[in-house]
């Protein structure tokens, strides 16, 4: 009786409806719809939700009846209009995990469709009210909550989420005191590689933290779930709340009839027209696109494919959205397809989210054509694109309004159209170095029907995105006094390591009144504060004065007035907060009602500064309206004597820049060799004299290098040696230049140490066993 129950528990699917017509008649008035399964009559209970100008149809699936149907596809038929159905009331909700709130108990108090015994766990109160689990591991045994498994079909992007907290907990088993992974299964009932998703050592948390996350699921996974584990000691310290599973990108409704048999298509329909997702074979497909993979080779029954793919690169990058998230690229790529005489429009999607990994990938010379004739090329010079285009982001300045994708994403891809005619039989598209993610081939009387398809894919790509914004800490401010109120802000002061986000708000005794610090000579002193506006100020200006004591002074132009700098950081999969992170080289920036700025004043105490108290004032300046807001006192004490030289090695591992990567590594180029290239070279030397310039001013006088030199190196007569013009001298010769002291070591680790062939001498003669043993005289 429990497993039929169990079976029958209904299930919720989601479609998104993007054209507001569809669920409001012209006059004005309500529409009615309904839904049914195209094998009943009976029609299901649903709920229609409004996001924006999205209207999302909610459906309460029928539940599986026996254990054969689980997983079976179910069509559904929404109807606009007619008679008024009559449904029962929607009563799941869009969690997959049915009672993952814990809110449904049986009699003696046990949440359902959860397998813990009772003495696991004991229920408290959560968030908003409802339940929350607190564990009661212990030192002898942790305890572990697992959901049902969830059928879902292949590809799947599910969103995870859950929330927890820890109060008192003490890290035992694996030494943490939570963890949690995503499990998935495959068709044979075989466990995949599981995703973890939490490890915490903290032992008493900020009140409720939030996981969330979206993942693309295996391409042979059909089931997924939930693991939760509780590894403290201490009983009850552990605490989960909801547990959410859901759909992360909803199909849209595309193409819908009338009662007379008539179509209407948000994507038009025409056997000339041919939609292709381009990328690995087991990527996703967006949505109304033919799947284009290298293994879809030409065949005359299909009428299109791939007649050439030479040096291939094809990658699933996994965001932003299913036609962008995945490409190919090639060396040389030839693609045709099988079309009525006549003109066409080819358009094209290309670029690289550079999503899913910490290394960029560069395409040099890239270059299209049709028809054997060229449309577009980009023959930017490597040294060009590492001056200017690489580093772009930089001058993206967060500000109040900005959007994540229009900023980040959507300008890593290009839309292109090109006419071309097909007077034969066939019409030939060839790329090289280009990362193509998706084609559009359609006649050029259809130009006008395309257009508005293409403009509405851009607004599906962005919602598919899923890029969602984290708040930042939700503070209530001090009451302003009467001064703050006419000058239109507040001035306050944490302790450096108590950041100050944009939404942070000022407190009572964080109110500052004068800035002062101390420091000896050749000693870089450091002092900040924040100001939180109560409404809009334009732009606004930190000056700092000379510094002056009985006649000595230290000038404003050895103190470095720096702003701190917001970036989108990433917390979760698509999730960013407005975090602040750089210490950035500009002294104003325009002020928003309720957005706090923070300003550094960073001081070059000269050698010559001698002792004494020197004063000065930092002024607020309104740039809009050239009038100072207000003045801040600022004074400097200078110690009498002068710290002694660091007496031991401080450093930290460090790898370089780009384009040290790519000219040496070569793994993330296509279509250009840099190793060589005089001016990149002469950028990697500035690079590295600049970082290493800036070790030194934090006080570091050391590093440990990661790369792999094996490439640079060979056997001459028996004997390990550097190739010419090797990158280990290159680089050290530039690290010694610049004075820094001795290195623990250069690569990811010792040359010759560690398991595994990574760094090893034997690399360099495979054929002699004996430099597999380390310490040997072959060795």
């Amino acid at each position: 009786a429990e497993r039929q129950r169990l079976l029958r528990i209904p299930g919720l699917c989601g479609q998104s409806l993007l054209l507001k017509w569809l669920c409001h008649s012209g006059s004005g008035q309500e529409e009615t719809l309904s839904a049914q399964t195209g094998d009943s009559e009976q029609p299901l209970p649903l709920s229609l939700q409004k996001e924006g100008e999205v209207f999302k149809v909610l459906v309460q699936v029928p539940g599986a009846d026996k254990q054969s149907e689980i997983g079976a596809a179910k069509t559904i038929r929404l109807q606009f209009g007619g008679v008024p159905a009559k449904a029962a009331p929607l009563q799941a909700t869009e969690n997959l995990v049915w009672n993952g709130d814990f809110s449904l108990l049986d009699q003696a108090g046990h949440p359902v469709a959860l397998n813990l015994r009772k003495e696991a766990f004991n229920l408290v109160e959560g968030t908003g009210g409802g339940r929350a689990l607190a564990f009661n591991s212990t030192a002898e045994k942790r305890i572990q909550l697992t959901t049902p498994w969830i059928r879902i079909p292949e590809c799947s992007k599910l969103e995870y989420s859950f929330r927890y907290r820890t109060e008192g907990g003490k890290a035992h088993h694996y030494n943490v005191v939570a963890y949690a992974y995503v499990n998935f299964l495959d068709r044979d009932g075989k466990r995949l590689p599981r995703q973890s998703v939490l490890s915490s050592h903290v032992e008493t948390s900020d009140g409720w933290q939030e996981e969330r996350m979206t993942l693309t699921l295996p391409p042979e996974a059909v089931a997924t779930n939930f693991e939760f584990n509780s590894a403290s000691s201490v009983p009850g310290s552990v605490i989960l709340d909801e547990i959410r599973i859901v759909p992360a990108n909803q199909p849209e409704l595309l193409q819908v009839s009338s009662g007379e048999g008539k179509i209407f298509s948000l994507m038009p329909e025409h056997p000339g027209i041919f939609r292709f997702d381009l990328g690995p074979a087991n990527s996703p497909v967006m949505q109304g696109f033919l799947p284009l993979t290298p293994e879809t080779q030409y065949s005359e029954e299909r009428g299109w494919g791939f007649v050439r793919l030479t040096r291939l690169a094809a990658r699933d990058k996994k965001r932003p959205d299913a036609l962008s998230r995945d490409y190919l690229a090639a060396a040389k790529a030839s693609f045709q397809i099988r079309l009525p005489k006549g003109d066409y429009i080819v358009w094209t999607l290309s670029g690289d989210s550079q999503a899913d990994g910490a290394v960029p990938y560069f395409f040099f010379n890239q270059t299209l054509r049709i028809n054997r004739k060229e449309v577009f090329r980009d023959d930017t010079k490597p040294a060009d694109f590492f001056r200017t285009y690489d580093l772009q982001n930089y001058r993206h300045f967060w500000l109040p309004g900005m959007d994540y994708h229009d900023t980040f994403t959507a300008p890593r891809f290009q839309e292109k159209q090109f006419t071309a005619s097909v007077d034969k039989e066939f019409l030939q598209v060839e790329w090289e170095n280009l990362p193509l993610c998706a084609l559009i081939i359609y006649p050029i009387e259809k130009k006008t029907e395309l257009a508005g398809e293409l403009s509405r894919l851009q607004r599906r790509r962005k919602i598919d995105a899923q890029i969602r914004l984290e708040p930042g800490p939700q503070e209530i401010a001090c009451k302003p006094s009467f001064q703050e109120k006419r000058r239109g802000f507040i001035i306050f002061r944490r302790p450096d390591s108590d950041p100050v986000f944009p939404s942070s708000r000022p407190q009572a005794e964080e109110r500052l009144e004068e800035l002062s610090t101390f420091a000896t000579p050749e000693q870089v002193a450091s002092v900040h504060f924040s100001l939180y506006p109560l409404r809009d100020l334009g732009v606004v200006q930190a000056k700092i004065s000379d510094l002056t004591a009985a006649g000595k002074t230290i000038k404003a132009n050895q103190i470095d007035v720096r702003i701190v700098r917001y970036i989108f950081r990433r917390t979760g999969e698509g999730a960013f907060r407005v975090t602040p992170f750089l210490l950035d080289c500009r002294d104003q920036v325009p002020v928003h009602a309720e957005t706090c700025w923070t300003w550094y004043l960073q001081v070059r105490v000269p050698t010559s500064a001698a002792a004494d108290t020197y004063k000065g004032e930092v002024s607020l300046f309104s740039v809009d309206q050239e009038k100072v807001l207000q003045k801040i006192p600022f004074q400097l004490q200078v110690l009498p004597y002068q710290l002694e030289p660091l007496p031991i090695l401080q450093g930290y591992y460090y790898d370089p820049s780009e384009p040290w990567y790519a000219t040496f590594w070569r793994a993330n180029v296509l279509g250009a060799t840099l190793r060589g290239d005089p001016e990149i070279m002469k950028i990697i030397e500035e690079n590295e004299r600049r970082e290493l310039r800036f070790m030194k001013d934090l006080g570091l006088n050391s590093v440990s290098f990661g790369d792999d030199i094996r490439g640079d190196m060979e056997l001459v007569d028996g004997e390990a040696r550097f190739k010419e013009d090797n990158r280990f001298t290159f680089w050290m010769d530039i690290y010694a230049s610049e004075g820094m002291g001795k290195m623990p070591f250069y690569g990811f680790q010792s040359i010759g140490c560690g398991t595994g062939n990574v760094n090893k001498i034997f690399w360099l003669d495979r054929n002699n066993a004996a430099l597999k043993e380390q310490f040997s005289p072959e060795w």
